[in-house]
């Protein structure tokens, strides 16, 4: 037996050794709700630790060439479905499926939330590109209600893409047509994309960069090193937090130290430059040369739950006003009975905090003489122009002001100094605050729920109105005669991947996944072994999703909106238990 099958013989074993104790322990100590996994008790774990004995047991019958001695035919199809572009045309059909469901059936679409004024506002605390990209769709529409489209066609595609670069990767089409499903069937993951938010395209582009990065772990061209810079930059300039992607890159150099020549001059110098046009670009526009302006607000919950009453700052009147204001929210945290109450504390606290924060500021500052206003006459300019690109754009903007708040630099500023000092002299109730947050984030990854009967939670966006239809539900029902396509369907694929969920527990599958992938390839490497190209890959998958989990717990709530961006890697991290016997099935075919 090679080293690389015993290795992975072992981490089955090993994982399903480490499930058996955990539904030990479970019956003493609730393990899952320890782990913020939930509080299904030790049934779930029973059933991880049965399926991942009985893939142990079929990593060792393939290795052992059992299947192939009672299937030849099977082996010969599981060839032919491994190769490229198999996945993708499985997976073109429930895509198309998804499209024609989100564009023919679900009524009221796109959707609206307070938030969305602020994108087509051109509000100066958020980013240029997603709101840039509105209003150029806007150019070649005339119809408000086409608005999303781009971005729904964008993401589904590149879900089928991410499915077939994992392929790639790993080839096991069993494997990768399930991460497919996973994201295609994903309902909050869809629902998003159906809101005119960042929150999807976003996920587009950080999803391209990974399929990216499984290309370069095969095959480090300057080519791909360089569109992944451009994808990693486009990323950033939607939210700051996609420079969590950069994770991959001391993974690469860790497993491949040789090229780092290739990297420093065909990734990292474009990205810098990008980044660098970034933030000239904002400064040309909305007066700040930095990549984002909204760091201290957007850290300020998070802040004023540390935030003690001998903080050094330059503003005592304004932390004695954010102390007094955040101690029923303390108190309640707490007061509260467990971790997870302690966590749903401030889940439910972050918006109330988030307002307190910026009213105490803005009156702190007025009172005071205090504020210094930012020239907002580029930013008045720019959107002005947009505005007249298109009668769409005209519109807009005569529905949605401008929203140049003069007084926003100086608040976020203010704000992010108290959020520092808070920090550096608390660090012990910031390390216990991020720790809360990491150890409940899994919960916002890969939920499944099924698409609602009624759609009166939504709002549908509509230009007749100033507040964009806000106020106005969504009453009308899901269409019925669209031939084959139907809620109904797509709810009959969601529930049975949240009825395997509830089963197997997702959220500890991916924990487990994620550990043994690290320590196997640990393993590897301290033998002075090259450490295998798929191995390489869901590495830098487990780099990226701590990265991006600790920047969100850390400077915000790990909400399941902020979460769910990043269900790619771990759709991917769910389905390493499938590659075991797949593994040992490559080893069949290379021998």
């Amino acid at each position: 037996m090679s080293f690389h099958d015993r290795g992975f013989l072992a981490g089955a074993v090993g994982l399903a050794a480490l499930a058996a104790v955990l539904f030990v322990a479970s019956t003493f100590w609730p393990v899952e709700e320890a782990l913020g996994l939930g509080t299904g008790g030790g049934g779930r774990i029973a059933a991880t630790c049965v399926l991942l004995s009985l893939i142990a047991w079929l990593s060792d019958m393939a290795r052992r060439n059992a299947i192939a001695s009672l299937a030849p035919c099977l082996v010969t199809a599981w060839r032919w479905l491994n190769g490229d572009w198999r996945v993708s045309a499985l997976l073109s059909i429930p895509a198309l499926y998804v499209w024609v469901l989100t564009t023919r059936v679900i009524p009221g679409l796109p959707w609206v939330a307070p938030d969305t004024g602020t994108y087509l506002g051109f509000a100066v605390y958020r980013t240029l590109l997603y709101p840039l990209l509105l209003r150029l769709i806007a150019i070649t529409t005339e119809s408000p209600q086409a608005l999303h489209l781009p971005q729904l066609a964008a993401g589904l595609a590149v879900t089928v893409l991410f499915a077939e670069s994992y392929q790639r990767l790993v080839r096991n089409a069993l494997a990768s047509v399930l991460v497919g499903l996973f994201l295609l069937f994903n309902w909050p993951l869809l629902n998003r994309s159906l809101y005119l938010l960042a929150d999807y395209p976003f996920y587009v582009l950080f999803t391209a960069a990974l399929c990216v990065k499984f290309g370069i772990m095969r095959d480090p061209r300057p080519f791909r090193l360089v569109v992944l810079a451009l994808l990693l930059a486009l990323a950033v300039a939607i939210r700051p937090v996609g420079i969590a992607l950069l994770a991959f890159v001391p993974v690469l150099l860790l497993l491949r130290p040789w090229l780092w020549r290739r990297v420093t001059v065909y990734l990292i110098a474009p990205l810098m430059a990008a980044l660098l046009g970034i933030a000239a670009v904002n400064a040309r526009v909305l007066d700040y040369f930095a990549l984002e302006n909204f760091g201290g607000f957007g850290a300020s919950a998070n802040a004023m739950l540390i935030l003690r009453a001998d903080t050094p700052t330059t503003v005592p009147v304004l932390r004695d006003a954010l102390l007094a204001r955040a101690e029923p929210y303390r108190t309640a945290f707490v007061t509260a009975r467990t971790a997870q109450d302690r966590y749903s504390v401030i889940a439910e606290a972050t918006d109330s905090l988030l307002d307190i924060a910026l009213e105490e500021a803005r009156r702190f500052g007025r009172a005071e003489r205090r504020i210094e206003p930012t020239d907002s006459s580029r930013h008045r300019l720019f959107v002005g122009a947009l505005n007249e690109t298109s009668p769409l754009n005209r519109t807009i903007g005569n529905v949605v002001p401008i929203q140049d708040d003069f007084e926003w630099r100086w608040l976020d500023r203010q704000l992010g100094e108290i959020g520092r000092q808070a920090r550096l002299h608390n660090p012990l109730g910031l390390a216990i605050q991020v720790l809360t947050n990491l150890r409940f984030a899994p919960q916002g990854f890969l939920p499944f729920e099924r698409i609602p009967e009624t759609f009166t939670a939504f709002r549908a966006f509509s230009l007749d109105h100033q507040d964009l239809g806000m106020g106005t539900v969504v009453i009308a029902p899901a269409r019925d005669d669209v031939p084959l396509v139907s809620v109904a369907g797509f709810n009959v694929v969601a529930s049975a991947m949240g009825a395997a969920d509830r089963l197997f527990s997702f959220p500890l599958a991916i924990l487990m996944s994620a550990g043994f992938v690290c320590g196997a390839a640990i393993t590897i490497r301290a033998r002075r072994r090259a450490i295998p190209e798929d191995m390489s890959g869901l590495v830098g998958l487990v780099a990226v999703a701590l990265a991006y989990s600790l920047a969100v717990c850390y400077g915000q709530i790990p909400l399941g909106r902020l979460m769910i961006v990043c269900a790619a890697p771990m759709a991917a991290l769910l389905t390493v238990p499938i590659l075991l016997p797949g593994w040992a099935c490559q080893e069949l075919k290379d021998a």
